[in-house]
C-alpha cells in the first residue's frame, strides 16, 4: 500500500511537471465546452445494453495500440510495405486523421485516455499526466475511482487481457488491484520490455484459446523506440520505415489468428517529429490512424464520412470547429462492439458512439 504522505509528495510532483509542460498553454486545461459533463452513471448504477444501432455485436474485441505510428507510414510503406495495416484499412472503416488527447500526446496519458474515455486535464479528467512508471495509479492522481474499458467488462461478466511491451504499462495492472480496483484484476497480464513478438505470441495463444479474454488490449513498442532513437521518419532507408515494416509482420501474425466474428480496433498514442514527440500543434505528432475492422463494419469506409454529422475532419488542424475522431474513444467503442455501455464518468465516444457503416 502506498503510504500517503509520500503519495502526497509524489502528486505534487507531478502537478508541476504538467505545469512545466503547458506552459503558457495553461488556460486550455480546461475541457472545451463542446465535451459537456459525463454522460454514463455510476459503476454499480449500470444496467444490461444492447449495442447501438450502428454496431453489430463482436464475440471479441482486440484492441491494438502501436505506439509512436505516424499515419503516413501507411502510405509510405504502402500495401507491399505494410499489408496488415493496409488489410485492415481496405477490410474496415478507417481514417489517417484521428486526433490523441488535445494536450498530452504522450505513452501514459494517451493509453490512460484509451481505457477510461477521459482526456487528462479539465474538470472530468483522469490527470494522470505523468510519463514514466510510478507507484501512483489513475486513482490517485485523479484524487478518486476513475473507472476503466476492464471495469465495465467485469461488471458484466467478460474476461479481460492486457498484454504490453513496455513495464509502465504495469500501472493499468496495479489500478485494477484491490484496493484500489473497482471489480476485478485484470484476468491475463503479459508485460515485456519492448519485446514485441513476445507480447504477440501471447495475445495470439489467448486469442486461439476458447476459453481466452473476451477484451484484449494489444500494446506495440517498436516504432516509438527506434523513433526516438534514429528518428520517426518513415521515408525510405530509415530505421524507423523498417520498424514499422517489423511491427506490421507482427500485426500480420495476430490478424491471422482472428475469426471473422472477432472486432480489431487498431490506433496509436502519437506519432513524432524528429527524435521525439509530444507537441499538441505539431501534425506529425498529433495526426493517428484509426481502423475498426469486424462483424457489420463497412469494408473500406471512411469513418468521417460515416460520422458526418457527429465528428468533424480536422483536417492539416489539432482541431477545426467540432470533435474530431480521437484515440480516447476506442474503449468505449470496443465496449460498444461486446453491447456493453460506455465507461462511467467518459467523453469521448460516450454519447455518441462512431458508426461503423451506412445508415447506421
Amino acid at each position: 500500500m502506498i503510504q500517503r504522505p509520500w503519495r502526497a509528495a509524489l502528486r505534487g510532483a507531478v502537478t508541476l511537471g504538467a505545469a512545466l509542460i503547458l506552459g503558457a498553454c495553461s488556460e486550455a486545461v480546461e475541457a472545451p465546452p463542446e465535451w459537456g459533463p459525463p454522460p454514463s452513471p455510476a459503476l454499480e448504477a449500470l444496467s444490461p445494453t444492447t449495442s447501438p444501432a450502428e454496431v453489430t455485436p463482436a464475440r471479441r474485441v482486440v484492441l491494438i495500440s502501436v505506439d509512436g505510428l505516424r499515419a503516413d507510414a501507411l502510405a509510405a510503406l504502402g500495401p507491399a510495405g505494410a499489408p496488415g495495416l493496409h488489410w485492415l484499412v481496405t477490410h474496415g472503416a478507417a481514417t489517417l486523421n484521428a486526433r490523441p488527447d488535445p494536450l498530452r500526446p504522450y505513452t501514459l496519458p494517451g493509453h490512460t485516455c484509451m481505457i477510461t474515455g477521459r482526456p487528462a486535464d479539465g474538470p472530468y479528467g483522469h490527470h494522470y499526466t505523468g510519463n514514466r512508471l510510478s507507484s501512483q495509479t489513475v486513482h490517485d492522481t485523479a484524487g478518486g475511482p476513475v473507472p476503466s474499458v476492464f471495469d465495465v467488462a467485469h461488471r458484466y461478466g467478460r474476461t479481460t487481457g492486457l498484454f504490453a511491451s513496455k513495464p509502465k504499462f504495469s500501472v493499468f495492472v496495479r489500478a485494477h488491484l484491490p484496493p484500489q480496483g473497482l471489480t476485478h484484476p485484470i484476468d491475463r497480464v503479459h508485460i515485456t520490455e519492448k519485446r514485441d513478438g513476445a507480447t504477440v505470441q501471447a495475445a495470439v495463444q489467448a486469442l486461439r484459446d476458447p476459453a481466452g479474454p473476451t477484451l484484449l488490449f494489444v500494446h506495440l513498442a517498436l516504432p516509438d523506440s527506434v523513433g526516438h532513437r534514429y528518428g520517426f521518419d518513415p521515408q525510405p532507408r530509415t530505421a524507423y520505415r523498417d520498424a514499422v515494416r517489423r511491427t506490421d509482420a507482427h500485426l500480420s501474425r495476430l490478424l491471422a489468428h482472428r475469426p471473422a466474428d472477432v472486432a480489431v480496433i487498431l490506433t496509436t498514442d502519437h506519432g513524432g517529429h524528429g527524435h521525439r514527440h509530444g507537441q499538441p500543434d505539431a501534425l506529425d505528432d498529433i495526426k493517428l490512424p484509426f481502423l475498426v475492422v469486424g462483424p457489420g463494419v463497412a469494408p473500406g469506409a471512411d469513418l468521417y464520412a460515416l460520422n458526418g454529422d457527429r465528428r468533424v475532419d480536422p483536417g492539416a488542424l489539432p482541431a477545426a470547429g467540432g470533435e474530431p475522431i480521437r484515440n480516447c474513444e476506442a474503449g468505449n467503442l470496443a465496449l460498444a462492439l461486446l453491447g456493453l455501455p460506455p465507461i462511467p464518468g467518459s467523453l469521448f465516444g460516450a454519447a455518441t458512439p462512431l458508426r461503423l457503416r451506412p445508415g447506421g
